[in-house]
């Protein structure tokens, strides 16, 4: 459904004001702070903003059936079908691993 000029200028008004009472706010919120004398390692202790990111906050919960591999192994079977270890794993290695194979098998160097 196309918008409206009327419809637009209705967001645009009301993204404005949502932008001026942000600002007022915040405005409220640095007078306050600075009043008491607070600072920024006052409000987050250890140089941690909200929405950092640390090395433990970045690791991927993965699924329990699904197994990482090392990228850069590389993976071929006796038809020369090649699989580099990323992304989904192909078609072929994943019969020949429920035909029961072992995935070290199809290892290259």
């Amino acid at each position: 459904m196309p918008k409206t000029i009327k419809h637009l200028k209705l967001q645009a008004a009301a993204a404005r004001q949502t932008a001026l009472e942000r600002e007022e706010v915040l405005k409220k919120l640095r007078d306050v702070i600075s009043a008491h004398g607070f600072t920024s390692a006052d409000l987050y202790p250890k140089g941690r903003w909200p929405g950092d990111v640390t090395p433990s906050d970045d690791v991927e919960e993965l699924p329990l059936n699904v197994v990482r591999l090392a990228p850069g192994k590389t993976y071929r079977d006796a038809e020369g079908n090649v699989w580099n270890g990323r992304g989904r794993r192909p078609k072929w290695l994943s019969q020949a691993l429920d035909g029961g194979a072992v995935l070290a098998d199809f290892l290259v160097g």
